[in-house]
């Protein structure tokens, strides 16, 4: 089995600590204020990254990359690109969840744009993920629903069709559907057993999920 390459970005907002030590990867970068989140709990980067805004100082680090609070492309952006660079084929974010909705959407438009470029991306909250997948590099999932309760996911389109959507071991399932970013038709499905499929054709979407 090929090893696939596994890197965590941990960013400034509150992050899954037992999701982030449940996990090992191969790279860790600290994304601005992210390093004290990896300094709380032990970790030491691979990668310290950013303009320091939030974090109110440079870290004195080896590995670092420093940038000007004035540019065009958030630290998160930056982040998700090294990562690609690098060959990153599996990116987990942590601290991107939440705080300012405008910089949610915008993390979620960068992960997006990572998806489409082959990396199957999620991002971890405090309860729940979000998983993006793109029809362009055949990324699909495997959700998993290991407790009776919290079985609830949805499904959206972020591109103006998602075509070739299928799902199964769901209440509601889906073979070769197409889901467009003006409806919410995936919008609260539920597992029925331990594990829900899903997959796409073409085009990105966006899959909201509880974290098993």
């Amino acid at each position: 089995m090929i090893h696939e390459k596994k890197c965590a970005l941990v960013c400034a907002l509150d992050i899954n600590e037992a999701h982030l030590l449940q996990n090992s990867y191969d790279a860790y970068v600290a994304v601005d204020r992210g390093f004290t989140h990896l300094q709380k709990i032990g970790i030491s980067p691979t990668l310290c990254l950013g303009d320091f805004d939030s974090l109110g100082f440079i870290p004195s680090y080896d590995a670092i990359k420093t940038f000007p609070a004035d540019k065009d492309e958030s630290d998160f952006a930056l982040a998700l690109q090294w990562a690609l660079d690098e060959g990153f084929t599996y990116i987990v974010a942590y601290g991107v969840l939440g705080g300012r909705f405008d910089h949610t959407y915008d993390a979620q438009q960068e992960m997006a744009h990572a998806a489409e470029q082959g990396a199957f991306i999620r991002a971890i909250g405090n309860n729940h993920q979000e998983i993006f997948l793109s029809g362009n590099t055949q990324l699909s999932c495997k959700l998993m629903f290991p407790g009776k309760e919290d079985k609830i996911f949805s499904l959206f389109a972020l591109t103006d069709e998602v075509s070739g959507v299928n799902i199964s071991g769901a209440k509601w399932n889906l073979e070769n559907a197409t889901l467009r970013n003006t409806q919410a038709l995936g919008l609260s499905n539920i597992a029925l057993d331990m594990q829900v499929d899903i997959s796409i054709k073409s085009g990105i979407a966006l899959v909201f999920a509880p974290i098993a």
